[in-house]
């Protein structure tokens, strides 16, 4: 594993050159930076989803080969976001939220609605990883897709704010991109 201030200099390159090829295709700052955000938010609800391992693995769940390119990203939370990189620049090339989920769903084989459907399922019962308490997030990020290509900048930015203070099983949406994005995050 890399130590932190690389992968911080990385996540920062990242963010750079996403916001870079964004605005040159939309030409609007803001939505260049909604843009960024949302692509952040629908790459954490796939790396969160990696963790349907844990199921599989206590045999709650049958490994169907749907779910291979969700349990082949490292188990490491770091090493699976920097080699999610690649998706999320991917994402952004797209130039649309709908596009960026298109994106993750070509690459990972699963839409946001069947990422929704597998964190509502009863096998995450009683586990410490991903599962239920993803479904109220998954369910919000997509109904962020499906608006925030023709909504009005503020409206994006009030439904960003409140993913990003949406807890999940070990505190904030938010709090967990910071993690994943800085290395003065990180643990």
């Amino acid at each position: 594993m890399q130590d932190g201030s690389v992968l911080g200099s990385k996540a920062l390159v990242t963010r750079a050159v996403i916001r870079s090829r964004a605005t040159e295709q939309s030409g609007s700052s803001l939505m260049n930076e909604h843009l960024q955000r949302i692509v952040e938010i629908i790459c954490l609800v796939y790396h969160e989803a990696r963790n349907i391992r844990h199921p599989i693995k206590v045999g709650k769940l049958e490994r169907l080969p749907v779910y291979d390119a969700l349990v082949n990203l490292p188990t490491n939370r770091d090493d699976a976001w920097i080699q999610m990189e690649k998706h999320r620049e991917r994402a952004a090339l797209s130039g649309s939220t709908k596009g960026a989920a298109g994106a993750f769903a070509q690459a990972f084989g699963l839409t946001l609605e069947e990422l929704h459907e597998l964190y509502r399922g009863d096998f995450w019962r009683d586990s410490a990883y991903g599962g239920n308490r993803w479904a109220p997030i998954s369910q919000r990020v997509k109904e962020l897709v499906e608006v925030a290509d023709a909504a009005e900048d503020a409206c994006v930015a009030a439904m960003i704010e409140e993913i990003l203070c949406m807890c999940h099983n070990t505190g904030k949406v938010g709090d967990k991109l910071r993690q994943l994005s800085s290395p003065e995050g990180k643990r």
